[in-house]
């Protein structure tokens, strides 16, 4: 079931003039308002059904630094650095959290599904700025849980 999104109001009547027309009122087209807006470029922004309405809606919502590939860590940090900041820079609660993020697993097997930006090779490199990561092993008993963990 996806998330309920607080219904945004469209406007009556279509604007005589906007610099800028929009299609589409998902993520990626109400941030390019949003920027827009705030630069002073007047903007008309067309979306078929509801603001947020769609697949913006319903993704997990995860902006993570965590097992992402390096050439990503300068987007994702300006991404969380942005979103820190959506509440007050919209004027209302979005309801974005950070919380940290865990990957379980039972095997070394679990934790080579990873990926090859997985925590096997994390304890050798820098942590990406800001970011916490380690990996934690439970005892070596077969069965024995193993903890992936970062904050």
């Amino acid at each position: 079931m996806a998330p309920r999104v607080d219904p945004v109001a469209s406007d009556e009547a279509v604007p005589p003039r906007a610099d800028v027309v929009i299609i589409g009122g998902g993520i990626i087209g109400t941030s390019a308002a949003l920027f827009l807006a705030q630069k002073g470029i007047s903007v008309a922004l067309c979306e078929k059904g509801h603001i947020a309405g769609e697949q913006s809606s319903r993704n997990w919502g995860w902006c993570r630094k965590m097992a992402r590939d390096p050439r990503e860590i300068p987007l994702i940090i300006e991404s969380l650095r942005l979103w820190e900041r959506m509440n007050e820079t919209v004027a209302a609660e979005t309801g974005f959290r950070t919380c940290g993020i865990m990957y379980l697993g039972e095997s070394d097997a679990d934790l080579a599904r990873l990926g090859p930006y997985a925590w096997r090779t994390m304890p050798t490199l820098p942590a990406p700025a800001g970011q916490r990561q380690g990996l934690c092993a439970g005892p070596s008993a077969p069965g024995s849980p193993v903890l992936l963990r970062s904050s």
